[in-house]
């Protein structure tokens, strides 16, 4: 932010403007007479004492989250600050809605000097960066990219708010409601000539959660965020009738589903769904509710009546309602689990809203109600709930991949990751796909989501002889957490290929060594089929062959030039075929040429190996063949 920092001493029947820094005679924020500091106008100050000298010394963030929290606690007036001296530390919120702190170094009956910072002064600037769906992430210039009217959006940027960090407070819906300013900040959208301004439900410096008012026109328009009047450049918003997205436990957008039986029991994988129950998704984005109010808690809630297919492990669900939860901006679809779903920890759910497909989540489900399991992949659920709030995890691969791009050609690599995960990232069952999405060109390796975690010294070795790992350091030198290494690509033998991943031991894991086996490998049948692939159709995928302890891994992406979209899918090796449904590729651009990919990889069922400081670890070998396509 444009914060102020500057020494000031103050004349004795004079002011101090805290947005510029300036002694002034008149219209300033404070005023001193010689023996005490007044706030002036509409500006007010905490009593000296409540904040501690040694506070000031904070970072900036520290510092202004102290401020604000005390403002919220009631502890700012308008009265007189009095017994000052050198080294009290007062806290003002000035005529600006800033929050300056004021630590006094030199006193005396005609002077004061203090030492000022001033957050976000006049001048700074609102920036929006991205907008999107607060449950589904999905970003800009992907085909199921947009806000719904009625929908819960979450606006990232900077200068948004006056709160700068700190823990997020949300705003109660019950009567008044949802204010349609906070901390300074306001909200202005523009559609078709039309303008509305959405309720807030917390904003800070860098985030705003608002509900798009259901008045709000289709099509594409302007958003702009003010902060004390001071707007922000105008950025586009893509407004569809019906844009959904799906709640996540880790707030991600994907990996475990938000949902929760009849007696808002959370579904979990100690408490999987089971077949024919009756549970509840929550989320937003269904459309416009005209009949229940965006900024005032309504109950009951009215239904949306959008076009809505829910499918659960790629079954097609019961939709019992679809509608208002009753709380502004959220939406709950209460659906039936069929009767044939696939079993496991980790079914696809996706939701097409619309023509418009959300974000992917997946949900334990046990035909018992006891702990979900997926045997063949070897988690259960007991396993991941010990996980769920985040774990120590590791995972060694190696993956020959074969791109038909001549410039690519055969690769065969070695990964390992080595993370302390915040929260549980969710698994994928057999049978099952997911979608992600990114801005820009998605990385060829992804970084991992948490703490890097030190494993020493790994080697993996293969018939043809032992190759060490190399650990990729991270800028600030801690431990990344990421080991790689390029292997000879003539490895795999007909018989059957042992790959052993070996660890030294390092500061955070122990030592390991574990062995993968890999028998000969499927052949991609129809391969040389999938030039083009018509994503209104679907795709189908057959095989011939793979090891009896493997899977299929089927994935693609597509660039819009903007953004990526990604899915990846899971099939059993013994079906022998897997299709690819018309609502996961339709979430892909249009795209030919080298912007777009298939890919059908033949892995290992993972191998879990176990060291002193990880909570669970596996390994995985596997063979990939990479197309360039184009999806229409």
């Amino acid at each position: 932010m444009a914060d102020l920092a500057a020494y000031i001493t103050l004349p004795a029947s004079q002011q101090i403007n805290l947005e510029t820094g300036t002694v002034v005679t008149s219209g300033g924020d404070l005023a001193w007479n010689g023996s005490t500091l007044t706030p002036q106008g509409n500006a007010v100050a905490t009593a000296s004492g409540f904040l501690q000298p040694g506070y000031f010394s904070d970072s900036n963030a520290q510092l202004q989250l102290l401020l604000e929290q005390g403002y919220y606690n009631g502890l700012y007036s308008s009265k007189p600050v009095t017994s000052l001296g050198v080294g009290t530390l007062i806290g003002v919120l000035d005529n600006s809605g800033n929050f300056s702190a004021l630590t006094i170094t030199a006193i005396s009956p005609s002077t004061l000097t203090v030492q000022v910072k001033t957050f976000g002064t006049a001048g700074s600037v609102p920036a929006i960066n991205t907008i999107q769906n607060n449950y589904s992430y999905i970003v800009p210039g992907l085909p199921n990219y947009g806000i719904a009217p009625g929908a819960l959006f979450l606006i990232t940027g900077t200068d948004l708010s006056a709160t700068a960090a700190g823990p997020i407070t949300l705003q109660s819906s019950m009567a008044p409601g949802l204010p349609t300013t906070l901390n300074g900040a306001a909200i202005t959208v523009t559609v078709n000539g039309v303008t509305t301004h959405p309720a807030i439900y917390y904003s800070i410096a860098t985030q705003i959660a608002a509900v798009l008012p259901s008045s709000t026109p289709t099509g594409t328009g302007t958003i702009t965020v003010s902060y004390h009047g001071v707007p922000s450049p105008a950025v586009p918003i893509a407004v569809l009738p019906s844009a959904l997205g799906l709640d996540s436990f880790n707030g991600s957008g994907s990996g475990l589903g938000v949902a929760t039986d009849q007696n808002y029991n959370l579904i979990g994988y100690l408490h999987p769904a089971t077949p024919l129950q009756n549970i509840t998704l929550w989320g937003s984005g269904l459309g416009a509710d005209t009949a229940d109010s965006d900024t005032v808690a309504t109950f009951p809630g009215h239904a949306v009546n959008v076009p809505l297919a829910i499918y659960i492990g790629g079954v097609a669900a019961k939709i019992l309602y679809q509608g208002s939860s009753g709380y502004p901006g959220l939406n709950q679809i209460n659906v039936q689990i069929p009767a044939t779903v696939p079993l496991g920890c980790g079914i696809s759910v996706v939701a097409v809203s619309g023509s418009v497909v959300s974000n992917t989540v997946t949900l334990p489900i046990s035909a018992l109600g006891a702990a979900c399991a997926d045997t063949m992949l070897g988690y259960n659920g007991t396993q991941l709930a010990t996980e769920i709030n985040g774990a120590a995890v590791g995972s060694l691969t190696l993956v020959q991949s074969t791109n038909f791009n001549p410039q690519i050609g055969i690769q065969t690599n070695a990964l390992g990751t080595f993370q302390k995960t915040a929260t549980a990232p969710g698994i994928l069952s057999l049978g099952g796909c997911t979608l992600s999405s990114e801005a820009g060109v998605a990385p060829a390796l992804a970084v991992p989501a948490g703490a890097g975690l030190d494993a020493g010294a790994v080697t993996v070795s293969t018939p043809l002889g032992t190759v060490a790992m190399t650990n990729t350091p991270t800028q600030a030198g801690g431990a990344s957490g990421i080991y790689s290494a390029p292997v000879t690509n003539s490895i795999f033998q007909s018989s059957g290929t042992t790959v052993t991943f070996t660890g030294s031991g390092g500061a955070d894991v122990g030592a390991f060594s574990g062995s993968v086996v890999f028998g000969a490998p499927l052949t991609w049948t129809n391969q040389t089929g999938i030039s083009v692939v018509t994503r209104a159709n679907g795709q189908l995928v057959t095989w011939n062959g793979g090891p009896g302890n493997s899977y299929v891994a089927i994935s693609g992406s597509s660039y819009s030039g903007t953004a990526t979209a990604a899915f990846t899918c899971y099939a059993p090796v013994a079906a022998g075929q897997f299709t690819v449904p018309e609502y996961i590729l339709q979430a892909l651009p249009a795209q030919g040429g080298g912007a777009a990919t298939f890919q059908v990889a033949n892995m290992t069922l993972p191998v879990a190996f176990t060291a002193q400081g990880l909570n669970g670890g596996s390994l995985s070998v596997g063979v990939s063949t990479v197309a360039n396509v184009s999806y229409q």
